[in-house]
């Protein structure tokens, strides 16, 4: 158990500077990915961590680094961090409580003068949340190698390219392959994050430690039909796409209760052409399933997809895939997680163990690197809103497991 203390005072103040940044006249924020609003939110943390003493870099999708140099040459990094961005109106503490945790732990290090055996690297990926390009974790995925060429081509709503917004704020698309980590190249990663359920509350616990999260398929898809007179065309004479994209969403409802933890949204219909008297000709849906276990994700996935093709096949429907995404589930590592419970242990403190059904940058970095989360108490279980909030206590106490951890991961880690 460190001596080190940190400053609540100082990240509080860092939560309230972050939160004057994006602000949405709806009264939350919107600090879009890969967008203006975002890269001010970037430029403070560079800001905080020169001032901390720590060296800046970035790569070519845009992520921040700042390091602080260990005591032992040849040694991979620890990282912290989490992400700035934020949901349309969103709320002050989704990912910005993370970097600004990682940020605290780095300043307390600094301010006492100690020195790790491992370099230490404080993180701000890119884009974490659901981009106006269509693509959640776009940092965090480059550092894995997972993302595909053909999905620089993604353009916005005003058709602006997604190569060309990532320019826009310091990222070259042409060098991305130069960004992804291996093996060795960073000892551990660890995250800390509001929990964005209720569970933590209702307990009446601070934070939890994580032990896997969900891995999430996507897909947006365009069923086809065709459109006519609403009066004149009988029942059994329509090609009615909203009809048949209605029956595949209770479909995936209907699937995704039969498999334990695992969840399934359809949470976007477009539809064309959107009049009262003409039978609707095309859907565009965006489909989502999540579960912490690859077997059920693969299988719920199969299955809807068979549903979905006999729903087309009985009404005489088409189907036209436009995009499709997925990450796998990732688990916490043992070492990382025996940390936090040692450190939590040291100060008595009870933190459960919890599944994320979240996704988290941290789920691509367990591709390369032992990786490992602490959740910290949301207010009225609630995320993605201008309201969300964890209380003053959570923050600290998650600081301190944090800094605690890392001391204990330096001393073990090779």
């Amino acid at each position: 158990m460190t001596a080190l203390t940190i400053s609540l005072e100082r990240m509080l103040a860092d939560i309230e500077a972050l939160g004057r940044i994006g602000v949405d006249p709806r009264g939350g924020l919107s600090r879009l990915g890969i967008s203006p609003q975002e890269q001010v939110a970037h430029e403070w943390f560079k800001q905080q961590a020169s001032r901390a003493g720590m060296t800046l870099r970035g790569d070519a999708a845009a992520n921040v680094y700042a390091r602080k140099e260990g005591s032992q040459p040849g040694l991979a990094p620890l990282m912290a961090g989490s992400h700035l961005d934020t949901v349309p109106n969103g709320g002050k503490y989704d990912g910005a409580a993370g970097v600004v945790i990682a940020l605290e732990v780095a300043r307390t290090i600094h301010d006492f003068g100690v020195r790790l055996r491992h370099p230490f690297e404080v993180v701000v990926f890119r884009a974490e949340e659901p981009s106006p390009f269509g693509m959640s974790t776009f940092g965090s995925r480059v550092l894995a190698g997972r993302l595909r060429r053909e999905e620089l081509d993604a353009v916005d709503a005003a058709g602006n390219s997604l190569r060309d917004a990532l320019r826009a704020v310091g990222g070259d698309p042409e060098e991305l392959e130069n960004a992804r980590m291996r093996a060795g190249d960073v000892a551990a990663y660890i995250e800390v994050h509001n929990e964005q359920g209720p569970h933590l509350e209702r307990a009446g616990l601070p934070l939890a430690v994580v032990t896997e999260i969900a891995g999430i398929k996507r897909g947006r898809w365009r069923v086809i039909g065709e459109p006519n007179h609403s009066g004149t065309t009988s029942m059994d004479e329509r090609r009615d796409a909203l009809m048949a994209a209605s029956e595949i969403a209770l479909e995936l409802e209907r699937l995704a209760r039969s498999y334990d933890g695992a969840v399934g949204t359809i949470g976007v219909l477009t539809v064309e052409p959107n009049a009262a008297n003409i039978v609707p000709g095309c859907v565009d849906l965006r489909w989502e399933i999540r579960s912490c276990f690859l077997r059920d994700l693969q299988a719920l996935e199969e299955a809807f997809e068979r549903a979905a093709h006999a729903v087309l096949e009985r009404r005489n429907v088409r189907l036209e895939e436009l995009t499709r995404s997925n990450s796998v589930p990732a688990a916490a590592d043992s070492a990382v997680l025996e940390a936090f419970e040692a450190a939590c242990a040291a100060r008595s403190l009870t933190a459960p163990r919890l599944r994320s059904m979240a996704g988290h940058d941290a789920s691509h970095m367990a591709a390369f690197t032992k990786i490992g989360m602490l959740f910290i108490r949301s207010t009225g279980g609630k995320s993605h809103v201008p309201e969300e909030h964890s209380p003053p206590e959570s923050l600290a106490t998650a600081a301190t497991i944090m800094l605690d951890a890392l001391m204990r991961l330096d001393r073990d880690l090779d």
